[in-house]
């Protein structure tokens, strides 16, 4: 039951003006929409107009023009004058950097920028959780090197191509960083969390 966080339309809309194909897998499994997307690829002015006005009127629910789905942060905490997103990694041990439709789409910016569309003022912060080695506290250095990667000018630049200079600057400061789940079981240990106790995935079996 993740959160989800609808892709910014400027995104959207910036996509549709940057015919591209897909980073992997197919254009669709419709085959009228494999047509539609095969057109605009090709660069037809038509199917781009089209598209940006089914992005502000689509009555009859197309969905060829739809090139980011949802972002679903593992958790998602809103308070009075706050959100925060968090990207949990139990069994991978890299970031995800791509989607099928942008080769340089980083999923920590992708989760604030769409928590940054929704925030009507409130501060947003992100971070990852991750998995040390052994008993250790300490963030990997390998992480710790993704952590330095996901706000590398690069980055910011190829996952925000739709905000300006000081939006992109903005949502990259709401990166704070990452910490383990050794660090997480440390610091609440007082409300019974324990490390040892942890399942082997961040989804706890069924009892």
């Amino acid at each position: 039951e993740e959160e989800k966080l609808p892709a910014p339309v400027s995104l959207l809309s910036w996509i549709i003006n940057h015919p591209r194909k897909p980073v992997s897998g197919n254009l669709s499994s419709d085959p009228s929409v494999a047509k539609k997307r095969q057109e605009w690829i090709a660069g037809s002015k038509d199917r781009i107009d089209e598209g940006i006005r089914l992005l502000q009127h689509n009555p009859t629910g197309e969905m060829w023009h739809l090139f980011e789905g949802e972002s679903q942060p593992d958790v998602f905490i809103e308070t009075d004058n706050l959100v925060v997103v968090i990207e949990g990694k139990r069994t991978e041990r890299h970031p995800t950097t791509t989607t099928k439709w942008m080769a340089g789409r980083h999923q920590m910016l992708r989760h604030i920028d769409c928590a940054w569309e929704r925030r009507k003022g409130k501060s947003v912060f992100g971070f990852f959780i991750v998995e040390g080695i052994g008993d250790s506290c300490d963030v990997p250095a390998a992480w710790l090197g993704f952590a330095k990667g996901t706000i590398s000018p690069e980055a910011v630049t190829s996952s925000l191509p739709h905000r300006s200079q000081a939006e992109q600057e903005g949502i990259s400061s709401c990166f704070i960083g990452v910490t383990t789940w050794q660090r997480v079981c440390h610091d609440f240990a007082d409300f019974g969390l324990k490390w040892s106790d942890l399942p082997d995935t961040d989804r706890a079996a069924s009892p």
